[in-house]
């Protein structure tokens, strides 16, 4: 490879604003770069089983309500399809998203699938772990009310 060729440079993004000084830069520069909307990679056919769980696993920190509807197809989608381990743990870790940006909506979500029989189990597993760090467990049922001494 010559001294002179450029690579192109793929940039996972969440939100466009937060990149668009990055953006303008490589623009000024003239370098070679492309866009990636992490919630949008989810659903890319060109991509392996381990870009889609490293895009999971990256929105389950990043992910803002911008993204709430693309995590909630995704999880649809995939929690009872979810073809190989890493697609699993995407489904885990997009349910770790929705619980953080819509707790009270995700919640009944998250907990239906884990109990449903069409779940696959590596991504079940995950839900119950979630579910219980989250407080009130996978099994528990959240309208008992507790005990005050």
């Amino acid at each position: 490879m010559s001294r002179t060729a450029r690579l192109p440079i793929a940039i996972l993004y969440e939100h466009p604003d937060w990149f668009r000084p990055l953006f303008t830069e490589l623009e000024r520069r003239g370098m070679a770069y492309d866009r990636l909307d992490a919630a949008a990679h989810l659903f890319d056919p060109a991509i392996s089983d381990d870009d889609v769980k490293r895009a999971g696993q990256a929105l389950a920190s990043i992910a803002t309500q911008k993204e709430l509807p693309q995590l909630k197809q995704f999880f649809a989608m995939y929690r009872g399809t979810a073809a190989s381990d890493e697609v699993g743990v995407a489904v885990g870790s997009v349910a770790e998203a929705m619980l953080r940006l819509d707790p009270k909506g995700s919640r009944p979500i998250i907990e239906a699938a884990a109990h449903d029989s069409m779940t696959k189990e590596g991504p079940k597993a995950r839900l119950e772990q979630l579910l219980a760090a989250s407080g009130g467990g996978g099994g528990a049922d959240p309208a008992k009310p507790t005990d005050k001494k």
